[in-house]
């Protein structure tokens, strides 16, 4: 039953495409068990290829490497790939939160790992009653919209098939079919506001509604769609109202989003911090889109001071936002996952895989295809570099400043034009020119797509 609903989760989200390879995170613990157990039953009718990840953090001493070991042996019984890394203890003794600093080392292991693997997709197994913790947690931190998207069943290669499964459907599973795992002594610990939620609020919330734990997960999924649905429509109504001003300023013209409702119109200038920022919201709050909003709004002069020195004023009806001098960098860098995207100072980016019968569009400049087996590893978005260069047809190579001056590019502009890059070279310029690395032929059965969205310029 359960492996059928999951299957049907995967298929219904299309999370990991037929044929392809995916690295499944194995902690040991029961839900990471299962979700091996699960995608290995369903490999050969999907041609999967999996492989095991695991990452010892090194908290727990002797149980943490009995764990490493136990993953290695069920990764062998299953006659899988298997990697894994033991943290530098050291790792935990500077300030910060240990937790944070664990999924940012855990991801990038993991992230690692499928690349070298050749997988296109990362399985966790987060699950319903994760999903449901993350979501009250937010609730009583006074979370915006955003947070209250909770966890998404897909983050780029990241995916999640577990995530509309209970716990306790995962835990029948895991008895009926006498599977083994490891129990991580601290999850029953008080000390963190997680472990309370799981062991102490959602029993209650159990008693007074049944299933209680799924139910929030499921609205906490309606949350993340409309939450969605609001931020692609911000960015259209940025899109339409922006302009570059003279240096690193950009400018809103707030004449025709006044009359937007106030939900909206935070949206949209949350979107516009996304934007002059890199795509990075670290340390902006609802406070700040709530000020610039007073400001654009009222008799209010301003300005808004935003982290980093960062800063909003109005003049007139058009708000000008100035970026810290760390947003103001020349040089950039963006991981992009396939599928996925990724904001930059020039715009955003999106990336597909095309699906079989997709018609594809190869008039528009802003949008491109690549052929998935010759595109190279470790695509990055970034900003031009010295010795950077570009396969072009008739030419071939040729210097990417040379390409610039050629297209006369605007010297003021140059440092802001994203390149897509991979480990085979430039395969893009967004707007300007598609490299000849990896075309598209009748013969290529996996095909990527592309869509650059850049920021309006006078």
């Amino acid at each position: 039953m359960l492996l059928r609903e999951i299957g049907q989760f995967i298929r219904s989200r299309v999370l990991i495409p037929e044929g392809s390879g995916v690295l499944v995170a194995v902690s040991g613990g029961v839900d990471s068990v299962v979700l091996l157990h699960v995608l290995s039953r369903l490999a050969n009718k999907h041609r999967w290829r999996l492989a095991v990840g695991h990452v010892n953090h090194a908290m727990r001493g002797e149980a943490a490497d009995e764990d490493e070991a136990f993953v290695r042996d069920l990764a062998a019984t299953l006659k899988l790939p298997f990697r894994s890394v033991r943290l530098d203890p050291e790792l935990w003794k500077s300030p910060g939160n240990k937790q944070e600093k664990a999924r940012r080392e855990r991801y990038r292991w993991l992230r690692t790992w499928a690349k070298e693997e050749r997988c296109e997709s990362i399985a966790t197994a987060h699950q319903a009653d994760d999903q449901a913790e993350t979501e009250l947690d937010r609730l009583i931190r006074g979370t915006g919209l955003d947070g209250l998207g909770g966890i998404p069943v897909r983050q780029g290669c990241i995916v999640r098939p577990l995530l509309e499964t209970p716990r306790a459907a995962i835990l029948d599973y895991a008895q009926f079919k006498k599977l083994a795992w490891r129990e991580d002594a601290t999850n029953a610990a008080l000390a963190y506001t997680r472990s309370r939620i799981r062991h102490e609020v959602l029993p209650v919330l159990e008693t007074l509604r049944a299933g209680a734990a799924e139910r929030i997960a499921q609205a906490t999924e309606r949350l993340a769609e409309a939450g969605e649905a609001l931020r692609a429509a911000a960015a259209i109504l940025l899109q339409q109202n922006l302009t570059q001003g003279v240096g690193a300023e950009w400018r809103v013209d707030t004449e025709r989003l006044l009359s937007l409702p106030i939900g909206l119109r935070l949206a949209i200038w949350r979107e516009a911090l996304r934007l002059m920022r890199g795509g990075a919201l670290r340390r902006i709050s609802a406070a700040h889109c709530y000020a610039i909003d007073h400001l654009a709004t009222s008799n209010a002069m301003g300005p808004v001071a935003l982290p980093d020195d960062g800063r909003v004023e109005r003049a007139g009806g058009t708000l000008i936002f100035y970026p810290s001098p760390e947003d103001n960098g020349a040089s950039y860098e963006f991981e992009l996952d396939i599928p996925g995207d990724v904001a930059f100072p020039g715009g955003s980016l999106m990336s597909w895989r095309a699906s079989e019968g997709e018609e594809l569009v190869f008039t528009d400049p802003n949008q491109a295809y690549f052929d998935a087996e010759a595109m190279g590893e470790a695509i990055v978005v970034r900003s031009r570099r010295a010795g950077d260069w570009i396969a072009l047809p008739k030419v071939g190579r040729k210097s990417v400043a040379r390409l610039f001056s050629d297209l006369k590019v605007p010297h003021s502009h140059r440092d802001r034009i994203p390149l897509v890059v991979s480990s085979v070279g430039v395969l893009w310029a967004p707007g300007l020119r598609r490299s000849q690395l990896a075309m598209v032929t009748e013969k290529n059965h996996r095909i990527v797509g592309m869509k650059f969205c850049r920021k309006l310029s006078k």
